[in-house]
């Protein structure tokens, strides 16, 4: 998960087990946060499809601000807790791996890439997710998104 200027993100599902995020649409917005106090407001879109084995999860994202923007796709799955997979940015051409823990509605992972980390949280409720990542090492030092499904 990663932003223009080597910055990543996080998003997580509500519950694997679940079809509350199957293939639908999500929309929101939120905040980035840049080192030495700024901030702006984020407008982004989301799809989530579960894999028919409710172990895997490919995700979407497109979020957008005045000066920063992220096309970011996901693909991980889960075995008893743990994930694992990949993740790729395109609008900088960066991929890497993310790990984490899957517990009911929330997952917490890391994102990394060679020269990048970001720590992920997601919580899902009903058709409300909210998304914060906090990268370390770079000038944005977090992002929170707020989506609600359409």
């Amino acid at each position: 998960f990663f932003f223009k200027q080597k910055t990543a993100y996080e998003i997580r599902p509500r519950d694997w087990s679940s079809d509350v995020c199957s293939s639908d649409l999500w929309s929101g917005g939120g905040t980035i946060s840049l080192s030495g106090g700024t901030r702006e407001r984020l407008r982004c879109r989301a799809n989530h499809a579960i894999g028919k084995d409710h172990k895997s999860l490919t995700l979407n994202i497109r979020c957008a601000s005045d000066s920063h923007r992220f096309d970011l796709s996901s693909s991980v799955v889960e075995r008893r807790g743990q994930i694992f997979g990949r993740w790729t940015e395109t609008s900088n051409n960066v991929s890497g791996s993310i790990n984490g823990r899957a517990v009911g509605n929330r997952i917490q992972a890391v994102a990394q890439s060679d020269s990048f980390s970001a720590g992920l949280s997601v919580s899902t409720d009903g058709n409300r997710q909210s998304v914060s990542i906090t990268p370390q090492g770079v000038f944005i030092t977090g992002v929170h998104i707020a989506l609600c499904k359409r």
